[in-house]
Parts: structure tokens; C-alpha cells; sequence
């Protein structure tokens, strides 16, 4: 559960699904062959979609915090006369 907190995909519901599934049916009374069929085709596209998963994550990157450089006052321009007709 906390697994599938911290990372929510499809693959990692499936997984944790297919893993409860097999403890509960091996445990309790009526673990038959055919079940495991069953839990091999809810495990089985686990892989592919961890691969597809990995794929598309795009970390963010940190940004570099620009250090304030020095305060340069520049002086006005001066004011252009206006032209004479």
C-alpha cells in the first residue's frame, strides 16, 4: 500500500494484486493450478508498462538561482531638442 501511495501507476496496482492474490489463494484452501494462470495474466504486462512508465518520466530540473550582481545607475539621456520648422 505504501509503495502504491508514493508511485500510483498501473503497473504497480497490478503487481501488488497479483502478489496478494497469490499469498491469499496459497494460504488459504483452494490454491489450484488454474489460479496460477490467472494471477501469470495480471502479473505478466507488469514489466512492460514499468518500461513504458520509465519512459515517459520527465524529472524536473532545479533551477540555478541567478546572485544578484552589483546595481549600476547609469546616467539619464539627455533630452533631444525638438527640431525647428
Amino acid at each position: 500500500m505504501r509503495r502504491l501511495w508514493r508511485e500510483p501507476t498501473v503497473a504497480t496496482l497490478l503487481h501488488g494484486y497479483a502478489l496478494t492474490l497469490l499469498a491469499f489463494l496459497f494460504f488459504g484452501r483452494y490454491l489450484q493450478g488454474n489460479y496460477l494462470g490467472y494471477i501469470l495474466a495480471v502479473a505478466s504486462p507488469v514489466p512492460f508498462l514499468l518500461a513504458e512508465a520509465r519512459a515517459v518520466v520527465v524529472r524536473p530540473r532545479r533551477r540555478r538561482v541567478a546572485q544578484p550582481g552589483p546595481v549600476i545607475e547609469a546616467p539619464l539621456p539627455e533630452p533631444v531638442p525638438a527640431a525647428l520648422d
